[in-house]
């Protein structure tokens, strides 16, 4: 005698979660942020987002005077510069997300504070 077997829900079930996956990795890409330092210290920076939910955050880097770091962070990003021998803060605030990748120059605006500037 043949049976007849109806389709798998579990296969079904299965291909959906694939599709999900693979459609929220393409959704989730992250575009690169640049950032330069102007000053004439070595500064710390530190870059957050939520995800999920969830505060995620970046490692910090430490950039030398002149050099620049490439960040790679979805979302809106919370940055926070701090001096890195004192670990005085010097700024703190938001990049919002772009579909492009972004340059920005730290520079001091005054002697104990910074400004991020977009280049």
């Amino acid at each position: 005698m043949i049976r007849r077997t109806a389709p798998s829900g579990f296969a079904l079930s299965g291909l959906l979660a694939l599709a999900v996956v693979l459609f929220a990795c393409g959704a989730a890409k992250a575009e690169n942020v640049y950032i330069k330092n102007d000053t004439e210290m070595t500064i710390v920076v530190e870059m957050s987002t939520v995800i999920g939910g969830k505060v995620v955050r970046d490692r910090p880097v430490l950039i030398a005077p002149g050099k620049t770091a490439a960040f790679s962070v979805p979302g809106n990003k919370v940055v926070q510069v701090q001096d890195a021998k004192v670990l005085r803060p010097l700024f703190n605030g938001t990049i919002p997300a772009s579909k492009d990748d972004q340059a920005y120059s730290l520079q001091m605006g005054t002697p104990t504070k910074a400004k991020l500037e977009k280049k």
